[in-house]
């Protein structure tokens, strides 16, 4: 009971209206930091226009995940759906027949009816959900239909999963590694999956709401995404002469740059694309050196210019502001990360354990610093975590630092062979935090 209590705390849990889906990602997100497990947290919401579908479920769970599910009870107005109540339940199980038949099961903290004060008896709850493609105020989205009552309607609206952290380099040609560090021992397990491709990796963007990595090879500019549940391939048709790419957006975007121009393609299920049209582009007019997304203020952060310059791009690529990058000495390539919690930029160059830090505010007021990493040898691929966490190839090994500079102990990756490039599974929050403000979409 205790534990439960200091949970519902730490997710500002209200006894009358549940929880804010904001609040219970960033508690679960404390709340594993804290006791030192090594895991990360995703989440996804049908009116945040992100498909809640069986197929985005089933990659979570072959990844590794342990998930939440939730559910709306809805009311039908003019084409349109209304969330009115939510509830969230335990997923233990989703299978789905060779004639279709999806069977979902899970554990209900109140099955039958029970009192909201105590705990029920653990028990299998068992439904048919069937896929659908409905309007959920205003988004158009697949969702998950429980049962086949209308008043009120029911849907599986939402999911959160906390899956096994994960690290993405290319140790050696035509692979890429994948270490996963177990969530339960921290013991790290490595996987060599080999590319769709013989040329070396040119980049590395790890999506956001999703257990998909996407790659870039060098020379032809193919851009290629993995899904890291059941590690299969799928190309981006149509794209070639890419230089790098990003994951981000609350609207899942995948952002790739072509010479000057940045392009925006719908990163939603995208082990099931067939053809791709990207839905925005913009011009940097100027090329292109690093981008990163900025999670927090939901806008994709561009480096150009040489680096000297930085600007700031809405998720459909419009500008919003333009600014000088803090000056970092030296020609290598330039790596931009951003920390998703509080959206201070990091920039180093490969070579280098100078790192400059800039906070660029919506007043448009900038706040910039600098600090050198205590490396025992030359650095590159620095990749920053929610928490300031600094992942960094220190002499082809990986090592963690503080945003003081200072080597930290406590990943389990610390110590591992690394490539130029290096990505970390991180949590990142891309539910609206107006919306899980509102009581209907509060569980």
């Amino acid at each position: 009971m205790f534990n439960l209590l200091a949970m519902g705390d730490t997710m500002d849990t209200d006894a009358e209206d549940g929880t804010n889906s904001s609040d219970a990602f960033d508690g679960l997100v404390d709340w594993l930091d804290d006791h030192g497990i090594p895991a990360f947290v995703y989440a996804r919401r049908a009116r945040d226009n992100q498909n809640v579908s069986y197929k985005s479920i089933r990659n979570m769970l072959k990844a590794g995940g342990n998930m939440t599910v939730s559910y709306g009870r809805y009311t039908l107005s003019d084409g349109e759906f209304e969330r009115g109540t939510g509830h969230a339940i335990t997923l233990v199980g989703l299978q789905r027949s060779s004639a279709g038949v999806l069977t979902l099961q899970a554990h209900d903290p109140i099955q039958g009816g029970g009192s909201l004060n105590t705990q029920s008896a653990t028990q299998v709850r068992e439904v048919h959900p069937v896929e659908e493609t409905r309007n959920i105020e205003g988004d158009v989205v697949k969702v998950l239909r429980w049962g086949t009552g209308t008043d009120p309607y029911v849907f599986i609206d939402g999911w959160m999963a906390i899956l096994p952290l994960m690290a993405l380099t290319n140790l050696t040609a035509g692979a890429v590694a994948l270490y996963t560090a177990g969530v339960a021992t921290g013991q790290v397990t490595t996987a060599k999956i080999k590319l769709p491709f013989k040329a070396p990796l040119a980049d590395i963007a790890m999506h956001h709401s999703a257990p998909f990595a996407t790659v870039l090879a060098e020379g032809s500019g193919e851009v290629w995404t993995l899904n890291l549940g059941d590690r299969t391939w799928t190309r981006l048709q149509g794209v070639t002469g890419a230089r790098f790419i990003a994951h981000g957006g609350r609207h899942a975007r995948l952002f790739v740059v072509q010479g000057s121009q940045i392009l925006a393609f719908d990163a939603d299920d995208l082990d099931e694309r067939t053809g791709d049209a990207p839905l925005a582009r913009f011009d940097a007019r100027a090329s292109v050196d690093a981008l990163s997304y900025d999670h927090r203020k939901d806008r994709l952060i561009v480096a150009c210019k040489g680096g000297k310059r930085l600007l700031s791009l809405s998720p459909a690529l419009s500008l919003h502001a333009e600014i000088a990058t803090p000056g970092l000495t030296g020609s290598s390539r330039l790596t931009m990360s951003v920390n998703g919690r509080d959206s201070t930029l990091l920039l180093s160059r490969a070579g280098s354990p100078d790192v400059a830090t800039l906070r660029w505010l919506d007043t448009g007021a900038v706040a910039s610093g600098r600090f050198r990493l205590l490396a025992k040898g030359e650095t590159a691929a620095n990749h920053v975590d929610s928490k300031g966490r600094l992942f960094v190839n220190e002499g082809g090994k990986i090592a963690s630092f503080d945003m003081d500079g200072n080597r930290i102990k406590g990943s389990p990756f610390d110590g591992l062979r690394v490539g130029p490039l290096l990505k970390v599974s991180r949590s990142t929050n891309v539910l609206d935090p107006v919306l899980s403000a509102r009581k209907a979409w509060k569980n």
